[in-house]
């Protein structure tokens, strides 16, 4: 009745988690554009960038743009990749003019396999300087395809099968054997423990393969007009194959460590009793780098130590529990104390470390991923991590109870049958919580965390050539809604290339396009090639045109017009 009502859980678990899922972003997004989301360019763009915040399958990419009045697609040719940045695809434009662009991408994220997509506009302006004043109020847009159900039940059947065969492979090679190996249990109770250990490590190892398969199946079927050799381009597809052969392996070692005459002549340095261990190690090493830590080039290779380490750590404390409940009956035997106080230690030493892997990892992957308590409170990946520290607590409680109580007066003859009971009914409470653990990890791994990699740097920028003089004109931060912003303008003469310093002052002026209404402020500068100029003039949301005059001293005006769109606050 309790293995029911724990399944019960987990299913409403994973229903719970993956509708929660659904509402979060679970796939890489749009970092930056150029040209930029409603950007306004003085002058026609040769190609379209898009950069997303993870490395792209190659083959998924696609970019499409159109001009939005006529409806005409312009692009010319197809989508590529970037050779130095993974992350970054580009299309190449044929001769445009004055007018509004819609650019359509797509693309699959190679590091879990989702599917992503977004839309974004910018115009051209005319020859005069003038703009159509065409682009559409919805502005930038992304999405995806949303987590199903099942990706969420296979990566929890990953998880937990991985779980269930390192817990028994770990139990046999550092717990059974070694206790046995003492001398104080009877040959037909080693004998008949060990043999289902090497069982239950076999389900492990079947319900993991299954559900790498599956995993694989999943992707292959979902990502329509792939091949396999786009595939092997992705590391997530190729993490997978590499479980799967994993998985294989498991299976052989196992069958092999149930062998006749195997059981009876396994000792501590047995390479058949660790093969299982290695083979393990192997498959957490392959899920974490083809991960969102793995990802993290901020932080690489410490955030993939991180989670090999925070897996590592999670599987061998929760795949012991679950092993340790389903052979109660050989661990926790009244008839043979001895025995059962000297594996419990062992097993709990073998815990200590676990969990101590499991805090170091799982902190420094809150710092690398999460990044800060806005993060954590305000987005469902931050819930998730909070509900797997909310179940950890109790763990550790019962975990401390065990080593700190039960066990010492398990050594005592007259308290002995009680403490082995009170350590099992823990340890089956201990299990039950690990596993709800095992779904919410197998959440995050289908979840994008707040913090990825590649964020951009939060400055706008616009160029536009007059006659031999080139602006280069800055927005800092990228503009978004009105408030206060830092203009700058750096000025360049193009026959040369170096920097265009002059005798000159220089004036920017703001005017709403909407009402017409206008501001001319000084600029403050030159500093060598340099103006600059912050206020909160952009006090309205809509298009404003910014006209920068450069008056040079016993010469002509130079003007430079760029136009910037700002939505309404909380827009």
């Amino acid at each position: 009745m309790k293995s029911r009502a724990t399944l019960l859980v987990l299913l409403l678990l994973l229903s719970a988690a993956a509708a929660l899922a659904g509402e979060a972003t679970a796939h890489a997004y749009e970092v930056s554009s150029s040209p930029a989301s409603n950007g306004i360019l003085a002058s026609a763009p040769s190609s379209v960038t898009v950069t997303l915040s993870e490395s792209i399958k190659p083959g998924s990419e696609s970019i499409h743009v159109t001009n939005y009045t006529s409806g005409a697609r312009v692009e010319n040719g197809t989508a590529t990749i970037s050779s130095s940045d993974p992350s970054t695809m580009s299309v190449g434009l044929r001769t445009i003019g004055a007018g509004c662009y819609q650019v359509a991408w797509t693309a699959t994220d190679a590091i879990d396999g989702h599917g992503t997509f977004g839309q974004f506009y910018f115009e051209v302006q005319k020859a005069n300087g003038d703009i159509e004043n065409c682009l559409p109020s919805t502005g930038e847009s992304v999405g995806g395809a949303p987590i199903s159900v099942t990706e969420i039940a296979l990566r929890f059947g990953l998880f937990l099968g991985l779980a269930i065969a390192f817990g028994a492979a770990l139990l046999a090679a550092l717990v059974w054997v070694p206790t046995s190996l003492e001398g104080e249990a009877e040959a037909e109770t080693v004998r008949g423990g060990l043999r289902a250990l090497f069982l239950w490590g076999r389900v492990g190892a079947v319900v993991f393969t299954v559900t790498v398969a599956g995993l694989w199946s999943l992707q292959w079927t979902t990502a329509a007009g792939s091949s396999l050799i786009d595939f092997v381009g992705s590391p997530y597809i190729a993490s997978l194959f590499i479980r799967l052969l994993l998985g294989f392996g498991l299976l052989a070692a196992f069958a092999h460590l149930l062998g006749a005459d195997r059981v009876d002549s396994l000792g501590e340095r047995s390479p058949a009793l660790w093969a299982p261990v290695a083979l393990c190690v192997a498959a957490i090493a392959a899920e974490a780098f083809a991960t969102h830590a793995a990802a993290s080039t901020a932080w690489a290779p410490l955030s993939t130590l991180a989670d090999a380490g925070h897996l590592t750590g999670v599987t061998a404390w929760v795949g012991g529990l679950l092993v340790l409940v389903r052979l109660r009956a050989w661990f926790f035997r009244e008839d043979n104390v001895p025995f059962s106080r000297q594996a419990i230690t062992r097993f709990s030493q073998l815990a200590f470390y676990a969990v101590g892997a499991v805090l170091i990892g799982g902190v420094s992957l809150a710092v690398f991923l999460v990044g800060s308590i806005d993060a954590l409170v305000g987005t469902v990946y931050g819930w998730v991590v909070l509900a797997k520290i909310s179940l950890f607590a109790p763990m550790l409680a019962m975990g401390a109870l065990n080593h700190y109580r039960h066990i010492p007066e398990a050594r005592e003859a007259e308290r002995a049958p009680d403490s082995i009971r009170r350590i099992a009914r823990n340890v089956r409470w201990e299990s039950t919580m690990g596993a709800v653990v095992l779904a919410l990890a197998a959440t995050l791994t289908a979840l994008a965390p707040p913090v990825l990699p590649g964020a951009a740097e939060n400055v706008y920028e616009l160029k536009a050539t007059v006659g031999t003089v080139r602006f280069d004109f800055f927005v800092s931060p990228a503009p978004a809604f009105p408030g206060n912003y830092t203009y700058s303008v750096l000025l360049w003469n193009t026959t040369n290339g170096f920097p265009f310093s002059c005798n000159c002052t220089g004036n920017i002026t703001y005017t709403n396009v909407a009402t017409g209404i206008a501001r001319m402020l000084p600029l403050d500068g030159p500093h060598g090639n340099h103006f600059v100029n912050a206020t909160d003039t952009v006090n309205a949301p809509g298009t404003w045109r910014i006209d920068i005059d450069i008056k040079v001293v016993r010469g002509p005006t130079i003007r430079a017009t760029f136009y910037l769109q700002f939505r309404p606050p909380g827009g």
